[in-house]
């Protein structure tokens, strides 16, 4: 629910009356009822049993920041995406066309953003913060998916470029024959 009130406030500039409480709730019941879980297993029971027969820290670090930026990613990234455009639009093929369009540009920045946080975190966080380190992180990241699962940089701009005041952009007369 944060993220996406962020991503509407700061992000997209949107009035308090313009704000999609729809789309909030969406928002917040695909992190909850989905990625809150799939995150749970993955992190709680499928990670540590994969990389349980590596006793070195620094292997057990980097074999945990190639999984989560790689098979994690991908299939949390594309399944969540799915699922938040079916909700919005009840099209199967919309939402299967809306994870090819947006999938390469999110994989891609996922892995910029959690490569270096998960590397971070693992390494030189203690145990009692790495939680919250992670939340964090995963709020800002949130916003960044928000925006790019329910943005329109184009309907953005072009609203933006509406708002230009009068005196900046003047009309120019017509003339009628």
């Amino acid at each position: 629910m944060l993220a996406d009130t962020l991503c509407q406030k700061v992000i997209e500039k949107k009035l308090p009356e313009h704000h999609s409480y729809t789309r909030t709730l969406r928002q917040s019941t695909v992190a909850s009822l989905y990625g809150a879980p799939i995150g749970h297993m993955w992190f709680g029971a499928l990670l540590p049993a994969i990389i349980s027969p590596l006793k070195a820290k620094p292997a057990r670090v980097i074999a945990s920041v190639i999984l989560d930026n790689t098979l994690f990613s991908a299939f949390s990234i594309s399944t969540g995406v799915f699922l938040l455009e079916y909700l919005k639009s009840g099209s199967v093929e919309t939402s299967v066309n809306n994870v090819k369009d947006k999938f390469l540009t999110i994989i891609s920045n996922s892995m910029k953003f959690w490569c270096i946080v998960s590397t971070l975190n693992h390494t030189f966080m203690p145990v009692h913060l790495k939680v919250l380190v992670g939340n964090i992180c995963g709020i800002v990241w949130q916003v960044y998916m928000s925006y790019m699962v329910n943005g329109d940089p184009i309907k953005d701009t072009i609203s933006t470029l509406e708002e230009i005041p009068e005196q900046i952009t003047p009309s120019l007369p017509l003339e009628v024959a």
